[in-house]
């Protein structure tokens, strides 16, 4: 079999199996309450604790999870629609470390908020995390991340097997290849950036960037002065508790429009992250 054979079939052979790999969690759903919130009997009173901003949830099984510790008895999670309306709850019992439920949304998306009815005469609960999850529905989120990636591999590889088939076509494009030392050194690097780049490809690489907030947050002030009337944004409008910020003044915006506009579609800030998390969204417009 000849070589050019050979290179083709395994160029072929690992975007399949690329795709197959990044696209197996298409129909995966998570939403995460990420506070860590320590309910204490001398500190909380008796009473339903919303935890989380109102997240949508399209028809299909879910299940709702809990993490943490429970001490006692008498203390529940739930589901919440509109101001007081429980759409689902379970009990927390004296050990639980971990629970969940499952639970049906049925005829229309649901617009729901995680919540703790805390009961401090028998209970002290800390939550490291509450999920609601599925691994049976299409959100436009999980569509556009993957297709994106998948995106990405499709063209390497095209650019590969071009460069198999039809070199003439690439160094016509790229002539600085017509020099192997070039190209040698070309696929050398950008090898050696996707290699170190690992770590921040991974789902959850959200919370390695040491000033993701501020940049985030730059997406969403142009995101919310375009659809506030301003073009080109240069104040984010509504950071500072309203006060505003000149972002635009100082730091270059032009690549940012893009996922803005993408916000103003209804896509999240971390579309490229598996997870939806509520407790970030408060970082956007730096309310703290």
């Amino acid at each position: 079999m000849k070589r050019k054979t050979i290179q083709i079939i395994l160029i072929l052979i690992i975007t399949t199996g690329a795709l197959i790999y990044c696209n197996h969690d298409l129909l995966h759903f998570e939403y995460n309450f990420l506070g860590k919130r320590n309910f204490d009997p001398e500190l909380d009173a008796k009473r339903s604790y919303i935890l989380s901003e109102s997240f949508a949830l399209k028809p299909g099984t879910y299940e709702l999870h809990f993490f943490g510790s429970v001490q006692g008895k008498g203390s529940s999670v739930y589901l919440v629609r509109g101001e007081n309306e429980i759409f689902t709850e379970f009990e927390l019992i004296n050990g639980d470390k971990e629970k969940k439920q499952a639970f049906n949304v049925s005829g229309r998306t649901e617009n729901l908020r995680i919540g703790v009815n805390y009961d401090p005469e028998n209970s002290a609960v800390f939550v490291r995390k509450i999920s609601v999850t599925s691994e049976h529905v299409l959100y436009k989120s999980s569509l556009l991340r993957h297709g994106m990636i998948s995106m990405f591999i499709l063209i390497c590889s095209l650019f590969l097997l071009t460069r198999i088939i039809h070199p003439e076509w690439i160094l016509r494009l790229i002539p600085p290849f017509r020099q192997q030392e070039n190209e040698t050194d070309f696929f050398l690097l950008m090898g050696l950036s996707l290699i170190i780049s690992v770590p921040l490809l991974l789902p959850d690489s959200y919370g390695l960037a040491e000033d993701m907030f501020f940049h985030l947050s730059r997406i969403e002030g142009i995101a919310e002065g375009m659809e506030a009337g301003y073009f080109p944004v240069r104040n984010e409008l509504f950071w500072l508790k309203n006060y505003g910020y000149g972002t635009g003044y100082f730091y270059p915006d032009l690549f940012l429009y893009f996922p803005a506009i993408l916000r103003l579609l209804g896509f999240s800030v971390l579309i490229f992250t598996k997870h939806n998390i509520s407790h970030l969204t408060k970082f956007y417009k730096f309310y703290y």
